[in-house]
């Protein structure tokens, strides 16, 4: 299953992490960041997760990011970044998709997110003609050699958990 597919997103509370997904885990969180997001849920009898967003704080500005694990980068804008004119030291490229579409050439521009008193310097890719109307960005599956993330459902909070404090014992058992 891709991540961000709703059969991941099956119990009330879960780990996600670089080495797989931990479900109905207890976790604690004293060395977490509580992230502020939403979460979008599908409209019928039995609910399922479709899509979990963030507002993380990038280049200075609050924006919305779409956690899509399927993207293999950290970060990639899916506006045109007006704020960023190319120069001629950007740095172009093809992309193609899992499903095998191709993108335009992609511009890398730099970034800063800050999460609490985290930061982490990056590079973005900002794909002309790819669109995502609810999200500038999309946080990609490089976030897990970063921090693991924690969902607890019940509560509607999701923490983003350095991967340092993360152990795994013998059995299993998320221990902080």
């Amino acid at each position: 299953d891709i991540i961000g597919s709703p059969n991941i997103f099956t119990e009330s509370r879960m780990l996600l992490t670089r080495n797989g997904v931990f479900r109905d885990k207890n976790v604690d969180l004293k060395n977490a960041i509580l992230i502020s997001s939403s979460i979008e849920k599908s409209r019928n009898t039995n609910p399922v997760i479709l899509a979990i967003y963030f507002n993380l704080e990038i280049n200075g500005s609050t924006e919305k990011v779409l956690l899509d694990t399927g993207i293999n980068n950290l970060l990639t804008s899916t506006k045109p970044d007006i704020n960023t004119v190319p120069t001629t030291d950007s740095k172009y490229r093809l992309l193609k998709s899992a499903n095998g579409w191709r993108f335009n050439k992609s511009t890398v521009n730099d970034a800063v997110i800050k999460l609490g008193a985290h930061v982490i310097h990056t590079t973005y890719e900002s794909i002309p003609n790819f669109n995502q109307p609810l999200a500038k960005y999309l946080l990609g599956a490089e976030i897990l050699n970063i921090y693991s993330i924690y969902f607890d459902f019940n509560e509607e909070k999701i923490y983003f958990i350095p991967i340092s404090d993360v152990v795994h014992s013998k059995t299993k058992d998320i221990r902080l």
